[in-house]
């Protein structure tokens, strides 16, 4: 085995035994609401994106596609321990809660050439690794359980809390979520015309990735906007039941794009080895016939 692939397969034993714990976790925490259908869900999406980003990583490794892949699986287990019943683990999965996304993103704008094309890419990616990383990560310092009348069964306080201060929390989530739906709604415009300006071969490879990857990123601004008005019902439930549904078939998407990719590539080189054949039998049949002119001369 080459260095790499030793990597890669210290990676998918990583991603297994991650897997279980988190599975464990969700399975037996008393925060979720029905606990084994999202342990189910996470190890679904977890192992999806992980199992298909180390098999496009081993097979192009300069690509970013594969590494991009691999931590949107890990960042999902991550964000999953905010269930758990150990406070310091429910931390750090609130902390880690929007990485998944923010892998997300940066893989359908670099898909499938692994870089991004232009400022307007780099805008979004940008602003991806600051709301979702950064932003979004702050009111886990000012959020303490206990004091959420809406967080029931909340007993145990936050081991990272720097204040408590929930009129904080909510105005910074409403703050970011205000800004980040314009913002997901104009990625989706800008990957839609993107596919519009492909050509037939790119539209092919990666028509799968663009609606899967539309439809989770429209789910997720969907998402956003129950916190910009009181909760009412059981919205946020359902559209979240659903993003998990709709995401779990995103790495598969990504894996028929990437066979799409590479059959057209396939038939690029079949296409161009027959031109070369062709110049090449032409040239023999010159050669030829100067060899009889020079023999008859």
């Amino acid at each position: 085995m080459t260095p790499l692939r030793r990597a890669l397969a210290a990676l998918g034993v990583a991603g297994i035994v991650v897997g279980i714990v988190v599975f464990v976790v969700v399975a037996t925490s008393d925060a979720a609401t029905v606990p084994l259908l999202e342990a189910n869900l996470t190890i679904l999406i977890g192992w999806s994106f992980i199992g298909t980003g180390l098999y496009a990583w081993d097979r192009r490794p300069s690509n970013l596609v594969g590494p991009l892949m691999a931590c949107v699986g890990f960042a999902w287990f991550l964000a999953e321990l905010k269930v758990s019943d150990i406070p310091l683990v429910a931390a750090v999965g609130f902390l880690c809660n929007s990485l998944a996304i923010v892998f997300l993103i940066h893989l359908l704008i670099v898909f499938p050439g692994g870089r991004a094309r232009g400022r307007v890419d780099r805008f979004f990616i940008g602003y991806a690794y600051f709301a979702g990383g950064l932003v979004a990560a702050l009111p886990v310092f000012f959020y303490n359980p206990p004091s959420d009348a809406d967080c029931t069964g909340c007993t145990s306080s936050n081991p990272l809390l720097i204040a408590d201060n929930l009129d904080l929390v909510h105005g910074i989530f409403n703050g970011l979520s205000a800004v980040s739906i314009p913002v997901l709604i104009a990625l989706i415009v800008h990957l839609a015309r993107r596919a519009r300006a492909a050509d037939a071969a790119e539209r092919r490879s990666q028509e799968p990735v663009w609606w899967a990857g539309g439809a989770t990123v429209f789910l997720f601004a969907a998402g956003l906007l129950t916190n910009l008005g009181p909760e009412q019902g059981n919205y946020d439930d359902v559209i979240w039941y659903l993003a998990n549904f709709v995401i779990a078939t995103v790495p598969f998407a990504f894996l028929l794009g990437l066979l799409r990719t590479r059959l057209s590539e396939a038939d690029v080189m079949a296409e161009e080895n027959v031109r070369l054949d062709a110049q090449l039998q032409a040239r023999l049949d010159e050669l030829r016939e100067s060899r009889a002119r020079i023999v008859q001369a």
